[in-house]
């Protein structure tokens, strides 16, 4: 696996943050395996373009080596997102 830069990522998620308006979300499920973790939940956010809120049923798989996140990889119901793009 590719080392990513930092300051990407970070930049990544500030892109994120400054997209959307409001945030939360529930995190009814947590499943631990060894170094792997997935998070299954619901996500509630406002897209600042549109002021269109959504809710999306979500996954998160996450990889921890050494006290670092080595993967990242996030799933979330697309559909249900896609309205509060478009209208």
């Amino acid at each position: 696996m590719a080392e990513e830069d930092p300051d990407r990522i970070a930049g990544h998620f500030r892109a994120l943050a400054a997209f959307h308006g409001e945030r939360g979300g529930v995190t009814p499920r947590v499943l631990v395996d060894g170094r792997d973790a997935v998070v299954l939940g619901d996500i509630r956010q406002t897209v600042q373009a549109t002021g269109r809120p959504y809710t999306a049923r979500c996954a998160l798989h996450l990889t921890v080596d050494h006290r670092v996140i080595t993967r990242y990889h996030f799933y979330e119901d697309s559909l249900t997102v896609l309205p509060a793009f478009t209208g």
